[in-house]
């Protein structure tokens, strides 16, 4: 049982999700709060490290099942490598500046230079990465507010 802010936020979180996704009306909720958890003014707010946990595995035993977000990428370095949706928003927003004519190149090939050009800057050898799948997610974000930034000077329109 972890007693940290993070992990008192993250199983707060969890909570209100369940009861978002258990449909649960605010009196049922309190009732749990009150009832299993043990905080008597019925916040999730007051609860202790174990009321936490009590309300989670009650909340788990009416049905509520934890989605699974997707897996974070990690390089044995311990970096956060680019998700697949920051991936594909990088190529989304390059491929509407493309049909803009704004490029000249829209092509993979094309986006792997603009890449690798962009994000010499933040590259510890000055290199830039050539390929999205090794970007690190804080590179990739830059990369796409730099994108967005393009098509709004350009008038181009983004999804």
């Amino acid at each position: 049982m972890t007693t940290t802010p993070d992990a008192r936020r993250a199983d707060l979180a969890k909570i209100h999700i369940a009861k978002k996704d258990l449909c649960l009306g605010d009196d049922d909720y309190r009732s749990v709060i009150r009832n299993v958890g043990m905080a008597v003014s019925g916040s999730s707010a007051d609860l202790t490290p174990l009321g936490r946990a009590r309300g989670l595995a009650h909340l788990r035993k009416c049905g509520w099942k934890p989605s699974r977000a997707s897996p974070k990428r990690i390089t044995p370095a311990g970096a956060i490598l680019a998700s697949e949706a920051q991936i594909n928003l990088i190529k989304d927003i390059w491929i509407a500046l493309g049909d803009a004519g704004v490029i000249r190149d829209r092509t993979e090939v094309g986006l792997r230079h603009w890449v690798q050009s962009a994000s010499r800057r933040w590259h510890d050898k000055k290199v830039g990465w050539s390929d999205l799948r090794f970007l690190p997610a804080w590179v990739a974000q830059k990369l796409i507010e730099n994108l967005k930034q393009w098509s709004k000077r350009c008038g181009v329109k983004t999804a």
